[in-house]
């Protein structure tokens, strides 16, 4: 084969690495962790609940329909018992309400009609996902003084095959 002078059998361990290179990366991206510590549960949490909580605010004005976050309550329900009852009860219920949300959205979907979008009432998840964020940024101030997360430095492998965002 003529690749307009470029000798494929010279240069296949070159394309060699380039390919693996690739494909790790590609696994290393599509890895999700599980949280281990409190801190990593409520930190994810609070994630979900700040991302569903700028969705509701601009559910209506959205041309696009997105689904409500819940993987991280899906993955870290059964472990929240360092939390007080009505913590855990704001989160069950706020992430209870976005799950049915997000069959409405389905079907919503599903039927393509923009009526049954115009039914979907996300307004009555704003005050568990409210009470919910400000009682997992007090566990966070009150056990390790910022509601902030701490500051994450990017490892040898973020250098090599590119950051992974943060979640």
């Amino acid at each position: 084969m003529d690749f307009g002078g470029i000798d494929i059998m010279e240069n296949l361990p070159i394309i060699l690495i380039a390919v693996a290179i690739i494909v790790v990366q590609f696994f290393l991206r599509r890895r999700v962790k599980p949280e281990k510590t409190p801190r990593e549960i409520v930190l994810s949490l609070l994630g979900d609940v700040g991302r569903n909580l700028g969705m509701v605010e601009s559910f209506s004005s959205q041309s696009r329909m997105s689904k409500f976050m819940v993987a991280s309550w899906q993955r870290n329900k059964n472990r929240v018992d360092f939390l007080d009852q009505d913590l855990q009860g704001a989160l069950s219920d706020s992430f209870i309400m976005a799950d049915d949300l997000n069959r409405q959205i389905d079907a919503a979907r599903t039927q393509k009609s923009s009526i049954y979008v115009a039914t979907i009432d996300v307004s009555k998840l704003r005050n568990p996902l409210t009470k919910s964020k400000e009682g997992l940024e007090h566990w966070l101030e009150n056990n390790f003084g910022s509601k902030e997360p701490p500051v994450e430095y990017p490892s040898l492998t973020d250098f090599i095959f590119g950051g992974r965002p943060r979640r």
